[in-house]
């Protein structure tokens, strides 16, 4: 049945928007979108490596669902509701990352003086991107509800989660005043969860 290539039909539109937006970074803006971890952190490079490894094996499912070797949803809601999550998650994400202009990379430049975004999602949430891969991720899920699914999904949020704190510390350090302003009424990936305390921001300013 032609439903059980959605799973397959919504990772590669993944892949396709980041490798899109990488290609369409470079010829707007110049400069390279893509950062790996270079200072020799082993657990950078574990988290970066997992994080492939985890996606290839979302990929790699959803290839057996269309081949009917993994079972899709069984419910309609499961199958209507999951493809919904998919295409939404996948559109949203594309918008915000084109919000983001020229400050947009996957990674950290620690060169990059590019401006704090702060229109658009990014009135919302400090990380519409992440938060539209969880949306993203949830589709996986509910298309394909078994354990695996689950577990790879669990872990790629928990990655995630890692990866936005490190790139936060980068963000106040490079940005400062500024920064912690912005956090201090935006939340991290949700409208009001994950703010900066004010008095924290305040003090932090006044240090």
């Amino acid at each position: 049945m032609i439903t059980h290539w959605i799973p397959l039909a919504l990772n590669l539109s993944f892949l396709a928007i980041v490798r899109w937006r990488i290609l369409y970074q470079r010829r707007r803006f110049g400069g390279v979108a893509v950062h790996f971890d270079r200072s020799g952190d082993r657990r950078q490079r574990f988290y970066d490596r997992a994080g492939a490894v985890l996606f290839a094996s979302l990929w790699a499912q959803a290839l057996f669902v269309g081949l009917g070797r993994v079972p899709l949803a069984e419910s309609d809601l499961g199958r209507v509701t999951g493809t919904l999550l998919g295409i939404g998650g996948l559109a949203a994400m594309l918008s915000a990352q084109l919000q983001m202009g020229a400050s947009w990379r996957i990674g950290i430049d620690p060169g990059a003086r590019t401006p704090l975004v702060r229109h658009g999602w990014y009135r919302l949430s400090r990380n519409p991107i992440y938060a539209f891969v969880f949306v993203f991720l949830a589709s996986n899920a509910v298309l394909v509800p078994n354990v695996f699914t689950w577990l790879v999904c669990a872990s790629m949020v928990f990655g995630v989660n890692v990866q936005v704190r490190k790139e936060e510390r980068w963000l106040e350090a490079t940005y400062g005043d500024e920064w912690r302003a912005y956090a201090s009424r935006v939340g991290r990936f949700v409208p009001g969860i994950g703010r900066l305390p004010r008095g924290q921001a305040r003090s932090q300013a006044e240090s």
